[in-house]
């Protein structure tokens, strides 16, 4: 029983009261179906608009700039170091990690 309770905790179920359905698969993992009640509501199901998803482009690895991700973001250089600027950066290898999303912008970590 705790064996099969910390494969569902896996599975972000808590409680056996959650589960529908459990299956045990031949790879020896577990996947669950959870009751209706416990299910986790979706976008459509709450009638929320929908959101396009976007992904994150890094344009900077470890004090490297990846100049074909920057161009492919529609980005130029001068873009990227007036971000750079706003936070008082002057050199590209003082970025550890520097993505863009489309949806939400800039995200930098410094070295």
């Amino acid at each position: 029983m705790n064996q099969m309770l910390q494969m569902m905790r896996k599975e972000k179920v808590f409680s056996l009261r959650e589960v529908a359905y459990a299956i045990l698969e031949a790879d020896g993992t577990m996947s669950i179906l959870k009751k209706a009640k416990y299910e986790t509501p979706t976008v459509s199901a709450m009638n929320l608009p929908l959101k396009p998803v976007f992904l994150p482009v890094t344009l900077i690895n470890d004090g490297k700039v990846d100049w074909e991700n920057l161009s492919k973001s529609g980005h130029s250089e001068e873009w990227l170091l007036n971000h750079l600027r706003k936070h008082n950066i002057t050199r590209y290898k003082d970025i550890f990690y520097f993505e863009w999303k489309e949806d939400e912008g800039v995200y930098l970590e410094k070295m």
